[in-house]
């Protein structure tokens, strides 16, 4: 593995993959013609796009400047290293914004959000880790840390997708004008998870997300997960090890201006137009629940893929030494399934030792 200097020319770097020298091989041999090539595809995942500098000191010709002379990998010859993020074939030509998805953890009301400690999503795996998380560590509060044991209770990872641009009034005629008419609504979601650890419970399609309806009655609530059945499909298309994929609904994204029965800042992660929403949570298999207070197995997944005792300290929690806890960080993959939009959020998996 080494990089590319493209300091000061774009270049193109081309290899055949494992399977591409294969076909390549039995073309040779065989005299066929399986070696063809009737398919490409383009990807940006080593591309930051928050680089991009409109205020550039020398004009905006340079604005991309730092993004053409970042250093890039060489191609890879295992066909699932190179393309993890696509990029999107569109028919219309004069699309100007396309969806982006955010956390969400702004609702209330009937719907309880997940919010992130230290940048990162906490599930405990049991009642005794959850209570001792949110009535005894004095710096995580009830509303970051999530059910891994209990499917059904909230809160939920909310993931809202739109324009998110303040270029755009956040209204109906606008969703349909750039959303709708543009055919870029994630009218569906997949959720990658480890499948070695257990199943994400992903949205039904049930509740509302809306601000507007003047009896009131469409308010935000209602939001509920079930257990699906993994996408083979989509896992293999990702080719993302020990990952399964799952269907997630959507459900309209209907938080507009003007306000009517909420303002749209306080409901909305989406500055523009709002497309859709879902929503997730982690529930981890029987054997990682385990009581580690009270001598209960440790699953070996700890030990291999995770950290283990580690002091309420060094998590930021607390500064009591006295508690330790297991922990098995991971990443949930959110994928908008008709504009390829992606999310990835890190998530850690928390058991109570001492």
């Amino acid at each position: 593995m080494a990089f590319l200097d493209n300091s000061g020319d774009i270049i193109l770097d081309a290899v055949l993959t494992e399977v591409g020298r294969k076909r390549l091989t039995q073309t040779t041999i065989n005299g066929g013609t399986s070696a063809n090539i009737t398919h490409f595809a383009l990807g940006d995942d080593e591309i930051n796009y928050s680089q991009y500098n409109l205020n550039a000191a020398s004009g905006s010709n340079y604005a991309d400047l730092e993004i053409l002379q970042t250093p890039i990998l060489q191609a890879f010859t295992m066909g699932n290293a190179n393309i993890n993020y696509g990029l999107m074939s569109l028919t219309k030509t004069d699309i100007l914004y396309l969806p982006s998805l955010k956390v969400n953890s702004l609702m209330g009301g009937n719907f309880k959000p997940l919010n992130t400690f230290s940048n990162i999503f906490y599930f405990a795996v049991n009642a005794k880790t959850y209570a001792t998380l949110k009535d005894t560590e004095v710096n995580i509060g009830i509303n970051q840390i999530g059910y891994a044991y209990n499917a059904g209770a909230s809160p939920f990872v909310f993931i809202e997708g739109g324009l998110n641009t303040p270029l755009l009034q956040k209204d109906a005629s606008n969703k349909a004008s750039y959303i709708e008419a543009g055919n870029i609504s994630n009218r569906g979601y997949t959720i990658g998870m480890d499948n070695r650890l257990g199943v994400p419970y992903t949205s039904n399609g049930a509740g509302t997300f809306a601000n507007n309806k003047t009896d009131g009655t469409d308010m935000r609530g209602g939001f509920a997960v079930s257990q699906k059945s993994p996408l083979g499909s989509t896992t293999s298309a990702t080719g993302i090890k020990n990952y399964s994929f799952y269907q997630s609904a959507a459900v309209n994204n209907g938080i507009v201006q003007p306000d009517i029965n909420g303002p749209a800042s306080t409901l909305s992660a989406i500055e523009g137009p709002g497309d859709t929403v879902t929503c997730f949570k982690v529930v981890v298999k029987p054997s990682l629940r385990t009581d580690g207070t009270a001598g209960g197995v440790r699953d070996v997944l700890y030990s291999q893929i995770g950290s283990l005792n580690k002091t309420a300290a060094s998590l930021g929690l607390s500064g009591d030494a006295s508690r330790t806890y297991d922990i098995i960080d991971t990443m949930i993959y959110i994928n908008g399934s008709n504009t390829g939009g992606t999310i990835t959020l890190p998530v850690r998996i928390i058991r109570q030792t001492a």
